[in-house]
């Protein structure tokens, strides 16, 4: 029997006196014309043989049609291939997706099959930028571990501060704040009595530890000072005539009081 793959037809029979015209111009191979011709007219030399879908010899028949079918010759072999059975559609699914290195590349694989695919994505992390490092506790602060731009790091602060000579911490600063008012020009007045046994050759010495070498001091009387008093001030002249820390000295420049006396001091600055 002649092959007939891949050839496929349509056209109704042609006329005997028509035939080497028309196998001429639509057949590849002119050996194929008797063979095609018992295919189409059967009859008791016909070379085609029907086979049902159980697999039984169907009689022969004369005009046949081929619509989706598949012919094979004597020995089994396809001459003319019909439409095959529809398959199943292929699937893709989503696997994993995983965060990798910084630096790496990122890649798909797949652990299914190449008609139900299921792909894993591997998608690398951006790599660290500068900026407020992760980490830290309450009350830590960021200082610089090099001199190296971005080099920071969370360290706990000491538990004082220091002002120069001023000592305290952030969470107590009376001293601090008694250190400040030290400072301020504002005059702090002391009473201080004078005793008349205490004079030298008409000098005094009083002591108080708020006098520094520096501080401005300025004498006065108070002002339920009595009249006698007031006098033995007056005719004393009482004036300050030297200055160290802790210390200053009085000189009475008129007479020397041989009465007790209460005077104020005033110190600031």
């Amino acid at each position: 029997m002649p092959n007939l793959r891949g050839k496929t037809w349509t056209e109704t029979t042609p006329a005997k006196t028509e035939d080497a015209n028309f196998w001429e111009s639509h057949l590849i191979d002119d050996e194929s014309y008797e063979g095609l011709q018992d295919l189409l007219e059967g009859g008791a030399g016909g070379g085609h043989v029907i086979v049902n879908g159980a697999g039984t010899e169907m009689p022969q028949q004369p005009k046949l049609q081929f619509v989706n079918a598949t012919v094979t010759n004597g020995n089994g072999v396809t001459i003319v291939s019909g439409n095959g059975e529809k398959g199943d559609a292929a699937t893709v699914t989503v696997g994993t997706t995983t965060t990798g290195a910084a630096g790496t590349n990122a890649s798909v694989t797949n652990s299914g099959t190449t008609s139900a695919a299921v792909l894993n994505f591997v998608i690398p992390r951006g790599a660290d930028g500068e900026g407020v490092p992760d980490g830290g506790t309450t009350g830590q602060v960021l200082t610089k571990a090099s001199n190296t731009d971005g080099d920071v790091t969370w360290t706990t602060p000491a538990g004082g501060a220091t002002w120069g000579t001023i000592t305290g911490t952030l969470s107590d600063q009376t001293d601090l704040q008694t250190a400040l008012n030290a400072k301020l020009n504002t005059p702090v007045n002391y009473t201080v009595t004078l005793s008349s046994a205490n004079w030298v050759n008409g000098v005094y010495t009083v002591s108080n530890s708020a006098i520094t070498a520096t501080n401005n001091v300025m004498l006065t009387y108070p002002v339920s000072m009595s009249i006698s008093d007031y006098d033995v001030l007056r005719s004393a002249d009482i004036r300050c005539t030297a200055q160290a820390s802790g210390s200053i000295q009085l000189t009475a420049l008129g007479t020397v009081p041989t009465s007790d006396l209460t005077i104020v001091i005033t110190i600031w600055g």
